[in-house]
C-alpha cells in the first residue's frame, strides 16, 4: 500500500520554497566536509547492517520498479548505505560519489561482502548528468542527498537524464518533536521546519510527474564515539562546539546508547516516479 504524504497546504509555491530551504543547507555542505565525515557514517551503515539500504530496495522491489538485469545509476553513493543492496538485486551500479574518503569506504564495504558489480565515478551528479549522451538505466536513484539541490528542477533532470523509465529520491522524514530535534534547538543548530519529503512530492507534482510514496521506520545504530562525532561535525558547519555543548551532547547520546551503540529511531520515505 502507498502511504500518502501528510496535510497538504493549499496555494504553496512548492519549487520555490524548496529552494529557500535548500539553498542555506547546501551553503554549509561541501566535499570536505563529507569526506570528513566518511569514517563515522561508515560506522553508522556497517553497524545498521545496511538496513535502510534493504528497506529501501524491498519497497522498489515489491512495487515493481526493480526488475530483473536491472542497470543503476545512484547519485550520492556514499559508503553504500543502498549501493550495496541495490548491486544485490542488479546486474551493474554505478556510484556517483564526489567523496573520495566515502568512495574509498565503498570499495572496502563491496570487497568485505564480495559484490563486485558496482563501478564508482569521482565526480558530482551535475558532472556525471553532463557527460552522459543518452540515459543508459533502468533506475537512477539519490538517497538523503536531494538538500544538495536547492534548484528541484535542476535535480528532477539529472535524476531523469541517467534513467530510461524510473527515478527514486529517498529521504528521512522531518520529526520536530524528536529527541534529537530537540537536542538540536538546545545546541542552537540552524534547522527548519520544512518538510523535504512533503517537498520531494509536491514539487515533482508541480513539475507534471506523478510520484508515489511509501514510508518505513528504521533504527539508526553507531558506537557511541561515531555518534559524538557526527553530532559534534554537524554543529561545527555552523559554530565551535563550546564545553556546554559538548557536555548536552554526549547526556544525548549516553541516554540512548545500550553496550556502547547509539540507537535513534526515524522514519524514511521512498518516494519514485516514471519518466513522462
Amino acid at each position: 500500500m502507498i502511504n500518502e504524504p501528510r496535510s497538504v497546504e493549499q496555494g504553496v509555491d512548492w519549487i520555490k520554497e524548496w529552494r529557500e530551504n535548500m539553498s542555506r543547507m547546501t551553503e554549509i555542505s561541501s566535499v570536505d566536509y563529507w569526506n570528513g565525515r566518511a569514517d563515522d557514517y561508515d560506522d553508522f551503515i556497517c553497524t545498521s547492517e545496511f538496513s535502510y539500504g534493504y528497506e529501501i530496495v524491498n519497497i522498489l522491489e515489491e512495487c515493481g520498479v526493480i526488475e530483473q538485469d536491472l542497470s543503476v545509476l545512484e547519485i550520492a553513493s556514499g559508503v553504500g548505505a543502498v549501493t550495496i543492496p541495490l548491486a544485490r538485486k542488479s546486474s551493474k551500479v554505478i556510484g556517483v560519489e564526489p567523496a573520495q574518503n566515502m568512495a574509498d569506504r565503498l570499495e572496502k564495504n563491496s570487497r568485505a561482502v564480495g559484490i563486485d558489480n558496482i563501478e564508482l565515478r569521482i565526480m558530482t551528479g551535475q558532472e556525471y548528468a553532463e557527460s552522459i549522451t543518452s540515459p543508459d538505466h533502468n533506475l537512477s536513484l539519490l538517497c538523503h542527498a536531494a538538500w544538495q539541490f536547492p534548484e528541484i528542477t535542476e535535480l528532477t533532470s539529472m535524476m531523469e537524464s541517467g534513467s530510461r523509465r524510473w527515478c527514486c529520491i529517498c529521504d528521512t522524514e522531518l520529526d520536530l518533536n524528536s529527541e534529537n530535534a530537540a537536542l538540536q534547538k538546545k545546541l542552537g543548530v540552524v534547522s527548519s521546519s520544512f518538510d523535504r519529503v512533503e517537498g520531494i512530492f509536491r514539487g515533482l507534482e508541480e513539475l507534471g510527474r506523478k510520484p508515489s510514496i511509501k514510508s518505513f521506520s528504521y533504527t539508526m545504530k553507531r558506537s557511541v564515539d561515531s555518534a559524538y562525532s557526527m553530532f559534534t561535525k554537524v554543529l561545527s558547519k555552523q559554530r565551535t562546539p563550546t564545553d556546554q555543548d559538548i557536555e548536552l551532547i554526549n547526556t544525548h547520546i549516553k541516554r540512548h546508547s545500550i553496550d556502547g551503540i547509539y540507537n535513534e529511531p526515524g522514519r524514511m520515505a521512498v518516494v519514485w516516479w516514471c519518466k513522462v
